[in-house]
């Protein structure tokens, strides 16, 4: 029986794990629009296409939102660790 668990969960493991994940973004989210640190327009796609290549951490929040504000020390340590790389 022990044995019929341990094959059970490595079989649901490997084909949990062996979905392919999309790696392209929808039309919708690439034309939204966000702000740079400067105030300014910028659409998703100008973001991505400006650091096409690179690692990119987008974070975006909202200042009613508390879950978003309690992740800010994640965020910082993010920052702290990568620097101007990220």
């Amino acid at each position: 029986m022990k044995k019929i668990f341990v094959l059970a969960t490595m079989l649901i493991s490997t084909l949990g794990c062996a979905q392919k994940e999309e790696t392209t973004f929808k039309k919708e989210s690439l034309d939204y629009v966000l702000k740079t640190t400067n105030d300014q327009p910028i659409t998703f796609q100008e973001v991505v296409k400006k650091h096409e290549g690179k690692t990119i951490f987008i974070e975006i929040w909202a200042s009613w939102c508390s879950d978003c504000i309690k992740a800010m020390p994640e965020v910082k340590k993010i920052n702290q660790t990568y620097g101007k790389d990220v």
